[in-house]
């Protein structure tokens, strides 16, 4: 019976990331649940923040485990795990550096959209 990534390679590194952001994702959704918290970080980039999290993550890496997992049959050539698993941790370093700043500005109440902005930034 088939239980998973198999092995000790970059495919289980990325199965452990899809969890953690699922599981980041999870949590985030919980606080925008609570009506007192959803009335200050509505329409906020903590939202866009979640969302990418869940969405935008999730999807790629899920591609990239498919990607790991069946890359020596469409390939031909098993690629060197030293560099397989320096572009895991590049990929996970830029992920969360993209998106954790979006949900520290939620929290601040930055608002996703401007219409217009004050006179004072008008040159």
């Amino acid at each position: 019976m088939y239980s998973g990534v198999k092995g000790k390679g970059v495919g289980r590194l990325y199965s452990k990331a899809f969890i953690l952001f699922f599981t980041l994702g999870g949590v985030t959704g919980v606080m925008m649940s609570n009506a007192a918290i959803d009335l200050i970080i509505h329409d906020t980039y903590f939202i866009l923040g979640h969302f990418h999290t869940i969405l935008s993550i999730g999807t790629v890496i899920g591609i990239k485990i498919g990607i790991e997992i069946y890359n020596r049959y469409m390939i031909g050539y098993k690629r060197n795990e030293i560099l397989k698993k320096i572009e895991f941790y590049i990929f996970l370093f830029g992920a969360i550096l993209t998106f954790f700043p979006f949900h520290v500005l939620g929290l601040y109440a930055h608002p996703r959209r401007y219409v217009d902005y004050p006179v004072m930034y008008k040159k």
